[in-house]
């Protein structure tokens, strides 16, 4: 009598290009960050985007500040089908390593997030590797690694920040003009850097040295100075008063009494638009002060604050960190790859950020990343597949879905909403890290 063998069911194509699409995209939840700075879970698009990523409501009471997606173990990312396994234990497990070029590139070198902010942030400035080496030895509480933080900001809404020095005539003319911002500086020393300035000598040299006389201030006299600044300003008229005088008076309704007020004649205001990016190197002071935007760093949470916070302040390590070079930033708008889709490309290895922008009916096609990618949604609705094939297998996007994305696959983009579908993929940069010869990027598990 013959023996009958069962027959193994045959997969569909559909059912094997959703086991492709599935291998090839992972669900991950994100990790929000409360900080004081941030916006109230009812007006926060990152308390919008986490909500219906994690599947809980946010608390209205609670400011939402930040969504923190990759590996870092301040607020690691975790496998939606499995929450108790980490986005870094998933990497370990799986393929983790990926040579582009000569060089290796080990787990997630970089840190997603997306930011609203509802107040201003730290006077702050990021180390080098060498410099972070160093102070994680020193004080780990505070330094929580050591690894470098160059960062990248795109504007979701209207978005204001302070970065980088203004051009030092500049300052020297509001030293001339605000007699308490030069008796807070301290005016021998407020003399010195006018001196300088106008004697053609080391700009750099006279402007740190006039930063550290104001940062090292007498609390006191920072108070004493401010409070009298104020009171003048409240007495003058709107058009009397210049940008800088406006922005000092709106960090003093936060902040009272802080030497970080004075960061408004001191650091470049600007007013980013939709769309905007600006890239803030190692040893360079910024501070966010509102809005909402997409931000890319390296895989680190080290910051050196001195000013226009309750934290930590390590006044002496940020005035001797920076660069203390003058004049404003870059103001980057992304370069056109293709109809729907744009790159912002920074000068350093560790990630760069392609934007898509879609209506609805259009499609676009992510080129396959060599390394390790996610892909965010910030708005509208849509769908991702390998394939542009009707009936092909998909994964949906909306304002939620975060997705680690394995190297090396091709991604079709749709737009299925009246609105416009806004999706950011993260991933190495590549066309840098092919440009350079050898060595690895380093990254925290």
């Amino acid at each position: 009598m013959a023996t009958l063998v069962a027959e193994k069911p045959v997969k569909t194509v559909q059912e094997d290009q959703a086991a492709l699409l599935s291998a090839a995209m992972v669900p991950i939840l994100a990790k929000a960050q409360n900080y004081a700075w941030g916006i109230s879970g009812g007006s926060s698009l990152v308390a919008s985007i986490y909500s219906r990523n994690s599947l809980e409501p946010a608390d209205g009471g609670k400011p939402y500040a930040e969504l923190w997606m990759g590996t870092h173990p301040s607020g690691p990312s975790r496998i939606q089908s499995d929450p108790s396994v980490t986005l870094s234990s998933f990497l370990d497990t799986s393929e983790n390593a990926f040579t582009i070029g000569e060089k290796e590139v080990r787990g997630l070198p970089y840190l997603l997030k997306i930011l609203s902010v509802g107040g201003a942030l730290s006077i702050q400035a990021h180390p080098t590797r060498e410099l972070a080496k160093t102070l994680h030895a020193q004080n780990p509480s505070a330094y929580k690694d050591e690894n470098h933080k160059p960062e990248m900001a795109i504007a979701l809404s209207p978005f204001q920040a302070l970065c980088g020095f203004r051009d030092c005539n500049e300052i020297v003319k509001d030293v001339a003009r605000v007699p308490e911002f030069a008796d807070a500086i301290g005016r021998v020393e407020a003399d010195e850097f006018v001196k300088s300035i106008k004697g053609s000598s080391d700009k750099a040299e006279a402007l740190k040295k006039a930063f550290g006389s104001l940062m090292r201030q007498d609390e006191a006299q920072v108070t004493d100075c401010l409070k009298k600044l104020v009171q003048r300003l409240g007495k003058m008229e709107p058009e009397q008063k210049t940008p800088q005088d406006k922005t000092l008076n709106d960090l003093y309704a936060q902040y009272p009494g802080d030497v970080g007020c004075f960061a408004a004649y001191l650091m470049n205001k600007l007013d980013l638009e939709p769309n905007d990016a600006i890239f803030i190197g190692a040893n360079e002071p910024h501070a966010y002060l509102q809005g909402e935007c997409v931000e890319i760093m390296a895989n680190s949470d080290n910051v050196v604050r001195a000013g226009l916070t309750p934290k930590f302040k390590d006044v002496d390590v940020l005035v001797e960190m920076l660069t203390y070079k003058d004049g404003p930033p870059e103001v980057m708008k992304g370069d056109v790859v293709k109809k729907n889709l744009k790159m912002y490309r920074p000068p350093c290895e560790d990630f760069q950020l392609e934007q898509v922008d879609l209506k609805k009916g259009e499609s676009v096609k992510l080129d396959p990343a060599n390394g390790p990618s996610m892909l965010v949604t910030i708005s509208g609705d849509g769908i991702v597949a390998m394939s542009q094939k009707k009936n092909s297998a998909s994964m949906p996007l909306y304002p939620g879905t975060i997705y680690y994305c394995q190297p090396k696959n091709v991604f079709h983009v749709t737009c299925t909403s009246e609105s416009p579908l806004i999706v950011y993929r993260s991933n190495v940069n590549e066309k840098l890290i092919m440009e350079s010869r050898s060595g690895s990027i380093c990254t925290i598990h």
